[in-house]
């Protein structure tokens, strides 16, 4: 009796042990997909500004709007230059 005692004891402490790292576990992956996530976002946040920062170059080295026409038809529809 006392031997299954210690057997059911030992079993409970290795199930919580594997809980506790499966949680761990769990909550690192959480940490490291927002992570990614976030410099996903500051990348193509960086790619955007990049993009406007060539363009609005374009422009103001265009004084008289030589250019202009070429400019818009490099916008897409979002509102985002596709190309500069």
């Amino acid at each position: 009796m006392k031997e299954q005692y210690e057997t059911a004891k030992a079993d409970v402490k290795k199930a919580e042990e594997e809980t506790q790292f499966n949680f761990t576990k769990k909550k690192g992956i959480a940490a490291e997909k927002k992570e990614a996530r976030v410099e996903k976002e500051e990348a193509e946040k960086y790619q955007r500004l990049s993009r406007e920062l060539v363009c609005c170059a374009q422009i103001k080295s265009d004084p008289f709007g030589m250019h202009l026409g070429m400019l818009a038809s490099n916008w897409s529809s979002s509102g985002l230059p596709d190309k500069c």
